[in-house]
């Protein structure tokens, strides 16, 4: 699931750079954006929290909360610092893959 807030965040991550090997030309992330935002269930996440020491990392929680979800892969070391966040485990992209 994906919320609003979630979908700017990863817009605005796969035009950076550090992608460029990944997806170029620009219309090829155009293409993956399209496909993921036909494939992705959308929910609204009303939940405001604050518990990450990165304000902007709290649309990643709201959603998680939101839909029960039952873990939560993140990507960068601001999370980790909870490492379980209301019972649902917060794990490392490789942790994830090799469960």
């Amino acid at each position: 699931m994906v919320s609003e807030a979630v979908w700017s965040k990863w817009q605005g991550v796969l035009h950076r750079p550090r992608f460029d090997r990944y997806f170029t030309p620009a219309a090829r992330r155009t293409g993956v954006l399209h496909a993921l935002a036909r494939s992705v269930r959308w929910r609204a996440a009303r939940l405001q929290v604050a518990d990450c020491r990165d304000p902007k990392d709290s649309r990643f929680l709201a959603l998680a909360a939101e839909c029960h979800a039952t873990w939560l892969v993140r990507g960068d070391e601001d999370l980790p610092c909870l490492h379980s966040w209301r019972g649902i485990p917060i794990v490392s992209t490789t942790t994830f893959m090799a469960a």
